[in-house]
């Protein structure tokens, strides 16, 4: 019997406390298009495998050109060499079969973002915008 309870304990512990997981870090700053800010959109946080670097993928939503893997809906990034894929928009949300009012849209750069969290400024230039078509769903 007390050694039941003992486990349970135990159960109970490890439920309530949950794994770590691999070290993230926080990674703000800006987004502009052409020298102006992006209004909405979102910036995701790859390691660079091709220079060594692991570990978890990290998000942020763009709003009014500024993001923070912190704010509502972001993942910390894990930091050092980054791949860093950003997609600009005009609008917040498009509802089934609206064009989202894209800008640009899988434009990517590498940096290295450190192991202690980053503040970054990201400037997209003209040539980047509309580099994929918009077709709507049927």
């Amino acid at each position: 019997m007390r050694r039941s309870f003992c486990w349970m304990l135990v159960c109970l512990w490890g439920c309530s406390h949950p794994a770590e997981g691999p070290e993230r870090h926080r990674i703000t700053g800006h987004v502009t298009f052409d020298g102006k800010p992006v209004p909405f959109g979102s910036v995701i946080f790859d390691p660079d495998v091709s220079a060594g670097n692991s570990g978890p993928q990290g998000a942020a939503n763009i709003v009014n050109g500024q993001f923070d893997t912190a704010a509502r809906g972001g993942r910390g990034a894990s930091g050092g060499s980054t791949l860093i894929t950003v997609t600009g928009m005009t609008k917040a949300a498009a509802l089934e079969g609206e064009d989202p009012g894209l800008l640009f849209t899988d434009y990517q750069i590498k940096r290295d973002l450190g192991k202690e969290g980053a503040v970054i400024e990201i400037d997209v230039p003209a040539d980047a915008g509309r580099s994929k078509a918009f077709s709507p769903r049927r």
